[in-house]
């Protein structure tokens, strides 16, 4: 499996500062389907090194699908970070992920961020995880016509291994 010359270059100059995005520290990899890059992607901690974050690379047989980037927010890097083939990541406008180092988001995991997430060093996702900040619809508690908040922070701390199939809701 080897980046997209083109996907990657795009991707680099659009989302990332200039003097970073010359490195090329993100490597877009096969069938990746760009929905919407009006977000941003940071480095904190870490060393820039070309291709230390790989999106959408074929990590093994469980690998099928095409690899969908929503970025309309921002996500920050602590560090190396592997996001394999078929992972839909969408970070909405004014929302904010934070990724740490040292991780793995394998296939099929499904990442919606509409507020904060924030991931700690040393991770790993299994496939088929979906971690999402929201619900996406209001709840109305119909004894007091209240209106609960849809979306609320997720922590996710260092050392972390969230097993297949796994949902982590706010």
């Amino acid at each position: 499996d080897r980046p997209s010359f083109f996907k990657t270059i795009y991707f680099n100059f659009r989302v990332c500062r200039f003097g970073q995005a010359v490195s090329c520290p993100i490597f877009i990899y096969g069938k990746t389907r760009i929905w919407s890059l009006s977000g941003n992607v940071r480095f904190e901690d870490c060393n820039i090194e070309s291709g230390m974050i790989k999106w959408g690379y074929d990590w093994g047989y469980r690998s099928n699908g095409t690899t969908i980037i929503r970025l309309q927010g921002s996500i920050t890097f602590k560090g190396k970070c592997l996001l394999a083939k078929a992972s839909d990541i969408a970070v909405f406008p004014n929302a904010k992920l934070v990724v740490g180092g040292g991780g793995e988001i394998l296939e099929n995991t499904l990442i919606y961020c509409t507020r904060d997430i924030y991931i700690g060093q040393n991770f790993s996702f299994t496939f088929q995880s979906s971690i999402m900040d929201t619900d996406f619809h209001y709840m109305v508690d119909i004894k007091n016509a209240s209106v609960r908040r849809n979306s609320a922070s997720i922590h996710i701390g260092d050392n972390v291994w969230i097993g297949n199939r796994a949902t982590i809701k706010k």
